[in-house]
């Protein structure tokens, strides 16, 4: 029997030469790798060059619309070389050696069980178990894995469609695996295997300049720029519109995570005032069902 076709999809905006390694390390487990750039210019060029001369296939997008525009053009190109299945990945993910192989596995051995497999993802992330909403015949399904390091059948694409690029950046995976569900799909996790991923800038909470410290260790919350509260609190808004219908549970569930998150960083974090303004605008337009990329005039306000 013949390996499945898996061709890597890597979304990058303003890639480091960082990528170049990360590509290197990725191309033995797939049999494609496709890096589709969202719009970075001249300046990415040096490392996109580089990546095409090792053998992935580029493409360059003139225009800044999102991971989700982004990440569509890259698996359509996978879907045209005939894969599988498709692996999803940021610029800065970094996977264990035979992570993909692992994911495979998964998703044969949970074929032979009778489960229609949906997605197939990882059972830690820098190290820490994922959260999981249960388990189907000894295998756990995932709460809501990112979309990196996601292992997507074609037949899930087929089902489902692509991912809702109206959304831009945020909430786009968490949209993706609840259509996944609702169609009666399963979001599995491969047992043992780690991903390791950037959280980004990481900032000390505090209260009136005093840090905040639990068991002798300072507590911290990944520090999202207000552009993306905004981009946050509307997908979220958005994405309830739909999912509340299916899952009012869930829904409530997730929405109530990001709740905690923008407290953290309105009542605790630094640019407080931005954060609110992020926070309302993004609501409302949520409310309106406004989509796509936020107007320049409230970009440069969040700035």
């Amino acid at each position: 029997m013949s390996d499945p076709v898996v061709v890597a999809v890597i979304s990058s905006f303003r890639p480091s030469l960082a990528l170049v390694h990360r590509y290197t390390a990725l191309v033995g487990q797939v049999s494609a790798v496709v890096v589709a750039d969202d719009g970075s210019g001249p300046d990415a060029e040096a490392v996109l060059s580089r990546l095409e001369a090792l053998g992935a296939h580029v493409i360059r997008r003139g225009s800044n619309d999102g991971i989700a525009v982004t990440l569509n053009e890259g698996i359509a190109w996978a879907r045209e070389y005939h894969a599988e299945f498709v692996l999803t990945l940021d610029q800065d993910t970094d996977l264990e050696p035979g992570y993909v192989d692992h994911l495979l596995d998964t998703a044969h051995e949970a074929r032979r069980a009778g489960l229609p497999v949906g997605t197939v993802s990882y059972a830690r992330q820098n190290q820490r178990p994922v959260a999981l909403s249960g388990a189907e015949r000894g295998f756990g399904l995932a709460y809501d894995p990112m979309q990196s390091g996601l292992l997507i059948p074609a037949s899930t694409l087929d089902a489902v469609g692509a991912l809702r690029d109206d959304l831009f950046i945020d909430w786009v995976d968490t949209e993706f695996n609840e259509r996944v569900r609702a169609a009666g799909l399963f979001t599995l996790v491969a047992a043992g295997t780690n991903l390791e991923h950037s959280l980004g800038s990481m900032r000390p909470l505090t209260i009136l300049g005093r840090p905040l410290s639990r068991a002798g260790r300072q507590l911290s919350i990944a520090y999202h720029p207000p552009f993306r509260t905004y981009y946050i609190a509307r997908n979220g808004v958005l994405v309830a519109r739909e999912s509340f219908r299916r899952a009012p549970g869930w829904t409530f569930s997730r929405l109530g995570h990001d709740v905690v998150g923008h407290l953290a960083r309105v009542a605790l974090g630094p640019q407080r005032g931005k954060h609110v303004l992020a926070l309302a605008r993004g609501t409302a337009d949520g409310v309106r069902g406004r989509t796509g990329k936020l107007p320049g005039h409230l970009q440069r306000r969040l700035t």
